[in-house]
């Protein structure tokens, strides 16, 4: 709410006609509330896209404008990268003004690291070591880990991992894509969904986490209820605000060997898009504009504590030690891992989440969720939703 309150005052400044209002919702609200409000034929002129197929699907449905003239204009081009624009690009057209950069990482506490003589490892464990780290916390009275278990929108950040780690990108895209030979009851998502449930049945979860949405997961890992937490790194700040005694630091998600997918970090770029009904589309664009600008993006990063997904050098100081070294870790990777919830059609992007849950609430099995993933799959295909390219 900081940076917006400023920025609208200094919106104002430059465009005294322009007000700009907010209105902020959780995830979990967020997408219901804005498709409720585009089918009434009321959006709001400005919204939070993550990209992929829940902007696809909107894009499909005539609902966003068409930023591509926008953001080819002489301000945009040494701006913003081709790998920033992907994620909301569809068909050669950008849809969204990306803004901030997000990367999901394994927070640590390292106060409990030394409780439990764990060192923290320079480079991503492998998946044997990080149950073996499991195991010892356990004998140290110490649960490894916390978790979303009432969000699964955010529990299924180990499946965005996993899928990648054992299948690779590429596999998961032709399954996605429908292509002949792929399916999502093929070995490597189920290995992923086994991989998942060995953590379950291991009991690395904190017990009290079932009843946890997504901040009770954040503010459990403060409190020390779980050595780790495998979220993105929006977190950061506010857990350094309520716990500023805390002794954090990230490390990538473990490897799984003989795995396909390489060693990625699982990130998106969230942008900023424009209602295609939209009564104030010039007055929208001029906002896009406007939060481009350098000093407006390194006020945005100084009051969120986020990384911003434009090519604009931060000044020395701007973000904190841990979301600083996020950035720069981020800064070398080529490719990010897909955060597949969102990335894939909205009806799919629920079901993988309600698999998730179900395993980790030991209602059924990593085939069974392959399974149902994979029927749905083939409902979406005969309905026209995919392939999605």
């Amino acid at each position: 709410m900081e940076f917006f309150d400023y920025v609208a005052q200094k919106l104002k400044e430059k465009y005294p006609n322009i007000t700009l209002k907010t209105t902020h919702y959780t995830g979990a609200d967020f997408l219901p509330k804005l498709t409720a409000a585009m089918a009434a034929g009321s959006p709001p002129d400005l919204f939070v896209s993550y990209g992929g197929g829940q902007l696809q699907a909107l894009v499909a449905e005539k609902q966003v404008a068409d930023l591509t003239s926008l953001l080819s204009e002489s301000w945009a081009k040494d701006l913003i990268s081709d790998a920033a624009k992907a994620s909301h690009t569809f068909g050669g057209k950008t849809y969204a003004l990306p803004i901030e950069l997000n990367t999901c990482w394994i927070l640590i506490n390292k106060k409990l690291f030394r409780e439990a003589k764990v060192e923290i490892p320079t480079e991503a464990w492998t998946w044997d070591e990080f149950m073996n780290a499991i195991r010892n916390f356990k004998a140290h009275g110490i649960y490894p880990l916390t978790i979303s278990g009432n969000a699964p929108r955010h529990m299924v950040y180990y499946l965005d991992y996993l899928i990648e780690r054992i299948g690779g990108q590429e596999r998961f895209i032709k399954t996605l894509n429908r292509e002949p030979g792929y399916s999502f009851t093929d070995a490597a998502f189920v290995q992923a969904f086994q991989k998942f449930k060995e953590l379950v049945d291991a009991e690395a979860f904190f017990p009290g986490a079932k009843a946890y949405g997504y901040m009770d997961a954040v503010r459990s890992f403060g409190r020390g209820e779980g050595a780790m937490l495998c979220i993105y790194t929006w977190v950061v700040v506010p857990i350094l605000t309520d716990f500023p005694d805390f002794e954090l630091d990230i490390m990538p998600f473990p490897t799984v060997p003989g795995g396909l997918g390489k060693a990625d970090i699982s990130g998106y770029t969230l942008g900023i898009a424009v209602a295609e009904k939209s009564k104030n589309k010039e007055a929208a664009f001029n906002f896009l504009r406007f939060m481009a600008q350098k000093d407006i993006l390194v006020e945005y990063s100084k009051k969120t504590g986020n990384p911003i997904a434009l090519n604009v050098e931060l000044p020395p100081g701007t973000l904190n030690p841990v979301s600083q070294k996020a950035f720069d870790l981020a800064k070398v990777v080529k490719t990010f891992v897909y955060r597949k919830g969102t990335f894939m059609p909205p009806e799919l992007g629920s079901k993988y989440e309600e698999v998730t849950s179900k395993i980790y609430a030991g209602l059924i099995s990593p085939s069974e969720a392959a399974a149902a993933m994979e029927s749905l799959a083939q409902q979406l295909k005969a309905q026209g939703k995919l392939p999605m390219w």
